[in-house]
């Protein structure tokens, strides 16, 4: 079983891949916010094996969509950052994106749970969310990762489990991110396809130039 960690934040790329070796990850996805850092950051990535992201933001669908074209042909993974529900449904309309992080205080509903099934967009649990909250705080996360996780088994709408990790300290091994998939109500098969390289293996597909559309490629 291949492990990655999807969602890694910080700038140690050295230390941090190397922790993330001792802790059993075969690989991570280093998230940026900003595409003019990528071109220097992809050497380093390529020197310790791992990949990069880039994370969008935007007040309305026209601006998401704008960034998603800019991005699409320079990163193996697109996440999406919603402030609001409504951001969240502009976003889960665009099929070119492969996450959604949402505020910690958001939720799903129904309509937006099968939404991400229908365009394959998948939901990010991230367990830094947890690990840097207290009290009241994060058990208000928990309760809406719960009410989340249980619409997306309802609908098997897809979704990665990931550390969001700043530092190598945030980092947990891949057992430890099992039995937090567990909490949340996911089975294994499930959890171990959410800290799985799945979606960076379509996106490799789609940059390599052969891509068409999912299932058809140039020979």
């Amino acid at each position: 079983m291949v492990f990655y960690d999807l969602d890694v934040r910080g700038e140690e790329i050295g230390q941090i891949s190397e922790f993330a070796k001792k802790l059993g990850w075969n690989g991570l996805c280093f998230v940026l916010s900003d595409l003019d850092k990528l071109k220097g950051f992809q050497e380093g990535a390529k020197r310790n094996n791992t990949t990069w992201g880039i994370e969008i933001s935007g007040k309305d669908y026209k601006e998401i969509i704008k960034k998603v074209k800019e991005v699409r042909t320079e990163a193996e993974l697109i996440i999406a950052y919603s402030p609001n529900l409504e951001i969240t449904r502009e976003i889960l309309e665009i099929k070119e994106i492969d996450v959604l992080r949402q505020d910690v205080g958001l939720g799903l509903n129904p309509v937006l749970a099968k939404l991400a099934k229908e365009n394959n967009i998948a939901i990010e649990f991230r367990f830094t969310d947890l690990l840097h909250s207290h009290k009241r705080v994060r058990a208000g996360i928990f309760k809406n990762y719960i009410e989340t996780a249980r619409l997306l088994r309802k609908f098997r709408a897809p979704f990665v489990i990931t550390s969001g990790a700043m530092t190598k300290w945030d980092l947990r091994g891949p057992s430890e991110m099992l039995s937090f998939g567990r909490l949340l109500g996911f089975q294994d098969p499930e959890i171990k396809q959410a800290m799985s390289d799945w979606i960076i293996k379509e996106n490799r597909k789609r940059l390599s130039g052969k891509w068409v559309m999912p299932g058809v490629e140039i020979e």
